[in-house]
Formats: structure tokens, sequence, C-alpha cells
């Protein structure tokens, strides 16, 4: 914390009284072990330098303690990253991933540099330490989740929005659908498949999604995303025989504002005249199994 504590708040009604307990709470926070009062204390005492692979990877970093700092590597780009990092002293280093919960070990190189793999617009925190953790999952330096995977053929889909039923639908940006080209709302996406379940992990991939989804299987809920990459790991939702697979994807409303511009709301008018946006499930939808 630099500078002086606050000891005042923007009010008028009763200012004296919470100008006090403005400047006795802040006296409070100011106290605490995580509050520093130089510049300098913020300087990290193991250095982290990111070596190769590090366009388009955004870090934030902060020290626990003087033998333990996280750092966040953010990859910006679409494409999977697989960076180098120096440090100088690292005996123990490991990614978390705030995702799944999972920690795993971290690889190095031959000439001591950690190694990692950042999927598409992800991240993951690198945690180094001097004290090992007992309980770690292995080492995952994987190029993509669908390497060596073969995938499964989907049926017919149904796309369902409100009232609108389309059969025999495939997922397609809805400015290709002329009924569709201008709705919003949540839509429903339907298909089935079978499979023998044999194999040891199953992967679902939506591709391209505007701009949220909501998966589930044989009515159970996989899970829910907001961002790229839409992949969901499906293995624990499959069962041997016909699988039903509901994709609830959330459409943006611009479409339907600059209909409304376009039939004359003057609320609307300023994009009236505008280009429509992306929406819906685009795809390629793909299930992949070992």
């Amino acid at each position: 914390m630099m500078g002086d504590l606050p000891v005042k708040q923007p009010s008028f009604k009763e200012y004296a009284k919470n100008d006090r307990k403005t400047a006795k709470l802040m006296k409070k926070v100011a106290a605490g072990k995580h509050v520093c009062s130089s510049i300098d204390d913020w300087a990290v005492s193991t250095p982290l330098t990111t070596v190769a692979g590090g366009e388009r990877v955004r870090t934030a970093r902060r020290r626990i303690s003087d033998s333990e700092l996280v750092q966040l590597y953010w990859n910006v780009d679409n494409r999977w990253k697989e960076i180098s990092i120096h440090t100088c002293d690292a005996p123990y280093a490991y990614w978390l991933n705030a995702e799944d919960g999972s920690v795993t070990a971290a690889d190095r190189s031959s000439s001591g540099e950690i190694k990692g793999m950042l999927p598409p617009l992800s991240t993951r925190f690198l945690f180094i330490t001097d004290t090992p953790i007992q309980e770690v999952g292995d080492s995952q330096l994987t190029p993509s989740p669908t390497a060596g995977l073969k995938s499964i053929e989907l049926g017919k889909w149904m796309l369902q929005l409100g009232e609108q039923v389309i059969n025999d639908a495939q997922p397609e940006d809805w400015r290709n659908i002329p009924q569709l080209a201008d709705s919003c709302g949540e839509s429903v996406y339907t298909t089935r498949f079978s499979l023998e379940k044999t194999a040891t992990k199953y992967v679902l991939d939506l591709g391209e999604v505007y701009y949220t989804a909501e998966v589930f299987i044989n009515g159970n809920a996989v899970g829910k995303r907001i961002w790229k990459p839409f992949r969901f790991d499906i293995t624990d939702y499959v069962q041997s025989g016909e699988n039903v697979l509901e994709i609830r994807v959330k459409a943006s409303d611009y479409n339907a504002k600059v209909l409304r511009g376009r039939e004359g709301d003057a609320t609307f008018s300023s994009i009236a005249n505008s280009g429509r946006m992306a929406n819906g499930l685009k795809g390629p939808v793909q299930i992949f199994t070992e």
C-alpha cells in the first residue's frame, strides 16, 4: 500500500462518523500480512523468464513467501503454445489447472528449463516452491487433447429455438440459416450416436460456438463453457449403445436489435445498417475416442 492511508469516504450523511469508520478499517487492512509499504517488497526473489513460446502469452506474478511464488500464464492465441521458462532457483515446479483442480509436475529440459503446454485461450498457474507436493498427477505435455484419437459419427440434428423446430439441421452460423438470421436467445441442438464403450477416453469438441454452450448427455449435465476451447471430457457420461447429446447454445441478441433498428425502432437506429454478428453453434461438432 503506497502513500497515506485513506481516512475519508464520499458521503455527506453522517460523514464524520463514517470517516472515522473508514480510517479505522483502512488501518486494520494495512496491518495485514499481505500488505507491503514499499515497492521493493514486491520484488520476487526467484525470477522467471520465458525464453521460448512467449508470443501472445500474458503473465502475472505473486510471491507467496520467501521461497514460493505463483505465476499465471494466459495463452491469448487460439493455437496450442509450448513455452520454455528459465528460473535461477526452482527446486520444485508444478502446473496448476484452475478449471479442473489438477496439479501436475512441470517437465524440465536437459538444461533445466521448465516446459509447459498451454491449450488455446487458456490459463495455467506455475507454482515454484522449496517443498514438494506429495500428491500430484503425471506431467502432461499433450500437443492436442484429440491427438491419436478416432472420431465417432454423429446422427442427424434437431434444432429448437423457441417454437421453431428445424429437423435434419447441421451446426452452422445462423447468418447462413434464413429463418434464424435475426434470431436470439437459447437454442437446443439434439442428436444421437451409438458406440460400444471400450475406449479409455471420450472427448467432445464443439468447434466454434457463439456464444455460450451447456452440454447434456443422456440427460446428465456435463458442463458449461463461455469461451474457447469448447471441449469436454465425456468419458463418464457416455454408455454402450445409444446416447443422446444435447447442446444448449445461448446466442447474442445483437442481430435482433439490428433488425429492430431496420424496422424503425429509434432505440436501435444507430445500428440499423450494421452487419449481422456470428450466432449459434457453428461446429464442427466431433466426438473422439482412443
